[in-house]
């Protein structure tokens, strides 16, 4: 079965790393082939292509993409993300009218006619996965407080949220992918209950929704003896060690003004505090920056060194930090954001905070760090099993397996 994947880019974000991880998985299998078509490609991957031809030849000759920069500059203006994209180098492809089956991802980011999904689910069957709210709601991948996309998006509080809008047209956009969906056969995966029962209200609700979660290379992502690792970078192993990402100003819904205030709480001054990447805005004793890393064994060494896991994000899906860090045996206080409450069970294998409650994190972070040895191990080796036993990858690429024969089994039936 030849399978084509579409998403924004092949490299960067946690839709990019499942829809590679699937890419590299299915070209492993003998009954399956996989190509992948993107806005910006990273990878040197043969099998990987650009939808815009354009795109590549500026990528080639100016080593910059300024087809998707200048859409980048200028389709907010227009406030319209889901038409006059040229994919034609997707659409007339060899490697399009072979596949046997389309699997998209984010289809948002400025780059794809959303339309297509109409003639293109006429042909050929269609898996979408949606990392996101973006496919419900009148622009944004998130919604927050806002519950106008179950009824049409209009007089948007967040306009200013990714995909973001110079101006209101979100009405519009609403209505254009309620009416692209009435006239599009679509099989739906999320990888949330959170996300689904969201999809059951909302203008795809008359569509097939399967839930397949993210899964991790536990082979990869696994514990490591924290004494050495912490002699070799130079920590101390008498300090509590509390790891975040310092996502800063850049992403508002991350959240990281609450792991500024925790930090700066009296209380934690005897810990230390690893922040993953971003600028060094924070100037204090207890803090030390790591650099941003996109190697996964760097990563596994990052979540190693830490007692704890602090994640604060004010809005997401599933995200692939979560089983990462649990499958090291690391326990996570996060809020109870998204499909977050689907993995970690409160004061199980973690805390979950009220929401925008940066006492109660506080509150999570003692009660992680003062636990007794016995109980600590026992958090750490429930993390790991039950990462083994529901969110690996092979688990996850045995149920897109399963889903990819029936989704064309049935396309093939029907026709």
């Amino acid at each position: 079965m030849n399978i084509l994947q579409i998403n924004t880019k092949d490299f960067g974000g946690g839709a990019a790393k499942i829809a590679l991880i699937l890419h590299q998985n299915i070209n492993k299998e003998k009954k399956y082939r996989s190509v992948f078509f993107v806005k910006e490609k990273f990878s040197q991957d043969p099998k990987i292509f650009y939808i815009n031809k354009h795109s590549e030849i500026s990528k080639k000759l100016c080593k910059k993409d300024f087809v998707s920069f200048w859409d980048n500059q200028t389709k907010p203006i227009l406030a319209n993300d889901l038409a006059n994209f040229n994919i034609n180098n997707l659409l007339k492809s060899e490697k399009f009218q072979k596949a046997d089956l389309i699997h998209c991802h984010n289809l948002h980011g400025l780059y794809f006619n959303l339309d297509s999904l109409v003639e293109i689910s006429k042909f050929k069957p269609v898996i979408w996965t949606l990392h996101d709210m973006w496919a419900i709601t009148g622009h944004c991948a998130h919604s927050f407080d806002c519950n106008k996309w179950q009824k049409g998006c209009h007089n948007c509080p967040y306009l200013s949220v990714y995909q973001k809008l110079f101006w209101d047209n979100t009405k519009y956009l609403w209505e254009k992918k309620k009416q692209i969906y009435q006239n599009s056969k679509l099989s739906l995966v999320v990888p949330s209950l959170w996300l689904k029962e969201k999809i059951n209200k909302s203008i795809l609700q008359k569509q097939e929704v399967n839930l397949i979660y993210n899964g991790v290379d536990h082979n990869i992502f696994k514990k490591l003896n924290q004494k050495e690792l912490r002699k070799k970078n130079d920590l101390p192993n008498d300090k509590k060690i509390i790891l975040s990402f310092n996502y800063g100003s850049k992403n508002s819904w991350k959240g990281f003004e609450y792991i500024e205030k925790i930090i700066a709480l009296p209380e934690n001054k005897n810990c230390l505090f690893l922040l993953i990447g971003g600028e060094k805005k924070i100037k204090a004793q207890n803090i030390v920056y790591l650099n941003t890393s996109n190697k996964p064994e760097i990563l596994n060494q990052y979540y190693n060194l830490a007692d704890l896991f602090l994640y604060t994000s004010l809005a997401d899906n599933f995200p692939l930090v979560i089983p990462e860090t649990l499958a090291t045996g690391l326990p996570v206080v996060s809020f109870s954001t998204g499909g977050i409450k689907e993995i970690i069970t409160h004061k199980q294998n973690g805390y979950l905070a009220k929401y925008q409650n940066s006492k109660d994190l506080q509150n999570g972070i003692n009660y992680i760090l003062n636990l007794n040895e016995k109980k600590l191990k026992k958090m750490q080796t429930e993390n790991i099993a039950k990462i083994k036993q529901f969110f690996t990858q092979e688990i996850m690429c045995k149920n897109y397996f399963k889903l990819y024969n029936e989704v064309y089994e049935t396309f093939c039936s029907a026709r």
